[in-house]
């Protein structure tokens, strides 16, 4: 009997040993948190997907703080990838350093990466996935290519701050390495050969007839293009239109659906649905399009492009032509107010709003996130797509008093008094039997 006792406790070590051993050897993490906030986003594995080469990552911080935070978020970057290497040195960047690269405190980060580098200052309450992703994002690019806004003809500014202009969306792209420039080809005469995208950002005043010329022939050398008309404005470049196939229509858009969802006008329409299209497949997060203008393309698939609708809106939206004519008969829709347009390795985008991309609006819903896509897409990098973190909830744990308590007193003490009473239990209930016996 004792030597079956024996075999039994035993063969339980055994199997204890073996399990310990295989789960040292093939560790199971779980992310049980809400929005699994511990692990990294589907868009930034398809991103890390791309470092096909060693990502050295240089830490120099003396606040231990900072330096678990950040292996923190590059812990979940490196179970991805075995190409990100983080080194940490717990002293400062040498002064000289500092001043070369430009780098203001004694928390740095340096990245290499091929034959880039890029350095930061850590700022650690903005540190956090989608910053590191945004440092791959920047030193992935090719540094020579760079997106081109036109100016000179009253174009949204890329650089102001004015509610019309597009500085929130520059800074935005700039964060991922994206190059951004102002261009008035009045006074350069020729568009740069390093422009791998062109931005045609709702112009108010005509072209001169070179300036018409430098565009055609930018596109027509196969250059990328972001076009962006809003209701009631003249394009101002008609060849460029008849080239790729499209028209303008007049009017404005108005959406009674969305305005019933909370819009504060009829003529803001609010996008749940896509056509199927690599810029919004994975797009499941509305967007907002304030005064849009549709526009058609049959036209341009005689011409060699292949075409797609990017946005389109729903069926009960109308068309406001003439606002002083209210007998007027009303078209409906849907209709389309954004297209895509491809040839070969030749990217271009057609969009009847400018508003959406503005700074009063590229906050709104997702339209930062549209944005992100569509540059991304017209600069042929389509794996940085829908490169985006989840948003972070139930960071606060609230506890209650019975909560508290418990945690407090049940589990350390309570907890153990039982599991000695059960044995005390067990042994006097064993010795009872072996004496009745």
């Amino acid at each position: 009997m004792r030597s079956n006792t024996h075999f039994k406790g035993a063969f339980l070590i055994f199997c204890l040993f073996l399990i310990s051993t295989i789960a040292y050897q093939f560790p199971l993490t779980l992310d049980v948190t809400a929005n699994k906030m511990n692990s990294l986003s589907e868009s930034n594995r398809t991103l890390l997907s791309t470092l096909n080469k060693p990502l050295k990552v240089e830490l120099y911080s003396t606040q231990q703080n900072i330096i678990e935070h950040v292996q923190t978020i590059l812990s979940l970057f490196q179970k991805e990838n075995a190409h990100i290497v983080l080194n940490l040195h717990h002293e400062p960047l040498n002064t000289l350093d500092k001043t070369r690269l430009r780098l203001e405190t004694n928390n740095n980060l340096l990245l290499t990466y091929d034959d880039r580098k890029k350095a930061i200052d850590i700022n650690p309450s903005k540190w956090n996935e989608q910053a590191f992703s945004n440092l791959v994002q920047h030193i992935i690019r090719a540094k020579e290519d760079w997106v081109v806004f036109l100016s000179g003809h009253g174009e949204r500014d890329p650089l102001s701050n004015a509610n019309q202009d597009l500085s929130e969306l520059t800074a935005e792209l700039k964060t991922t390495g994206i190059n951004i420039a102002s261009l008035n080809l009045g006074e350069i005469g020729h568009i740069p050969d390093n422009t791998k995208m062109l931005v045609i950002a709702d112009p108010k005043i005509a072209f001169l007839p070179q300036e018409t010329n430098q565009i055609l022939n930018y596109v027509n050398q196969g250059g990328n293009l972001l076009w962006l008309v809003n209701p009631n404005a003249t394009p101002h470049l008609d060849k460029l239109a008849k080239y790729l196939g499209i028209t303008w229509q007049p009017g404005t858009i108005l959406d009674q659906k969305s305005h019933a969802m909370g819009t504060p006008h009829p003529a803001i329409s609010i996008m749940t649905q896509y056509p199927a299209h690599t810029v919004t497949e994975q797009l499941n997060i509305l967007t907002v399009f304030p005064w849009a203008r549709p526009l058609q393309y049959e036209a341009a698939s005689k011409l060699g492009w292949q075409t797609s609708p990017l946005l389109v809106t729903n069926a009960s939206t109308t068309l406001e032509v003439d606002p002083t004519k209210k007998a007027q008969q009303t078209p409906t829709g849907p209709f389309t107010i954004g297209i895509a347009l491809e040839k070969n390795n030749q990217r271009i985008v057609a969009i009847g709003n400018a508003h959406f991309l503005s700074n009063a609006s590229i906050h709104n819903y997702g339209n930062l996130q549209l944005a992100n896509n569509l540059f991304n897409w017209l600069m042929g990098a389509n794996f940085l797509l829908n490169t985006t973190t989840k948003p972070v909830v139930d960071l606060s744990f609230t506890q209650s008093a019975f909560t508290k308590t418990t945690l407090q007193f049940v589990f350390p003490f309570c907890l153990p008094l039982i599991y000695l009473w059960i044995g005390w239990y067990t042994k006097r209930a064993r010795l009872q039997r072996s004496l009745a016996s």
